[in-house]
Parts: structure tokens; C-alpha cells; sequence
């Protein structure tokens, strides 16, 4: 081959690489297939506590997921995840009204 075809297709290779790996054609499918993510709250909706997240550091292990008192267990309060629900928005992350 020569050149000339070889920088085509190249060219189309670094096209539809950064198409199908930038998320567009994905976009594209998840919006047909209704598998398009939640839309993100806007700050004047979003809980002041835990800024949309639904979730705060738990306040037993001080969002480690680890009681270190107990010789480093995991918290029984988060489960060893850190966070507990937010009580201020129920775990919504929405504004209380």
C-alpha cells in the first residue's frame, strides 16, 4: 500500500477510536436504550449536609469503616463503608423542604 492509504487509514482508526472510547457512541446507545445516568442536581436543590450524596461520614468511625477502640474492626454502624445515611435529606441528597 501506499502512503497516502496508510495515513487514511490511520486516520480513521484514530477517529473511530476516540468515538467509540470518548463515550459518544455510548452516549448515544444509553440514551436510546434508557440507560442514560440520573441527572445531577443542581446546587440549589442539592442537600447542604451532604452536598447531593445521600450519605455522610459516619460519625462512630469518622468515616474510616474502622473502629480503632476494638483493635481496627469494622464498624457495625456503617458496616465498614464510612458513610451512614444522611438525616437531614433521608438519604435523597434533594433539599428538605
Amino acid at each position: 500500500m501506499n502512503r497516502r492509504v496508510l495515513m487514511v487509514i490511520a486516520a480513521l482508526f484514530v477517529v473511530g477510536f476516540a468515538f467509540c472510547n470518548g463515550g459518544i457512541i455510548k452516549k448515544l446507545g444509553d440514551k436510546i436504550t434508557g440507560n442514560e445516568p440520573p441527572p445531577v442536581e443542581k446546587a440549589e436543590n442539592q442537600c447542604p449536609v451532604c452536598k447531593g450524596d445521600g450519605k455522610v461520614p459516619c460519625p462512630r468511625c469518622n468515616g474510616t469503616g474502622r473502629v480503632e477502640a476494638y483493635g481496627g474492626v469494622p464498624c457495625g454502624q456503617c458496616s465498614g463503608t464510612g458513610k451512614v445515611r444522611c438525616e437531614k435529606c433521608l438519604g435523597k441528597g434533594k433539599r428538605v423542604q
